[in-house]
């Protein structure tokens, strides 16, 4: 009977640390560092360090703030992207002790990337009327 009980109570901790996993939360926001203002549907993935596979991945909403979920323990990279601004790439350790981890405010800088010029030509399309004949020029 002790046996069976142990049995039952090892199998209910083993499902409980299981289920542990899926309740590891990763949070932040992602503001502009110029202007402070959130950068709403910014891209947020977690990769793996060896080979910057895609694990899991959010989009931050109107307010820039993003929330992963269902990340399991372990060593990763954070990446932090949007359209116009420098990408943050910064490392993410999951451990044991805790399930929620909140990054903060996470600052992207606005890319200086200075683009060539752009040259816009047309050719204007010329139409003569004449007395017999209409000569059309494309």
């Amino acid at each position: 009977m002790k046996f069976l009980f142990s049995l039952w109570l090892g199998l209910f901790f083993l499902i409980l640390n299981a289920s542990a996993q899926d309740d590891i939360v990763v949070s932040g926001r992602v503001i502009d560092n110029v202007s402070g203002e959130a950068l709403p549907f910014a891209s947020i993935t977690v990769t793996a360090p060896e080979n910057t596979e895609v694990i899991i991945g959010a989009i931050a909403n109107d307010d820039g703030r993003f929330e992963i979920r269902g990340i399991g323990r372990g060593n990763y990279l954070l990446n932090i992207s949007f359209i116009g601004y420098e990408t943050i790439v910064q490392p993410l350790l999951i451990g044991e002790l805790v399930n929620a981890y909140d990054i903060g405010r996470i600052e992207l800088t606005p890319s200086t990337r200075q683009l060539d010029e752009v040259i816009i030509q047309a050719q204007k399309t010329l139409i003569s009327l004449g007395a017999e004949v209409i000569p059309f020029v494309c």
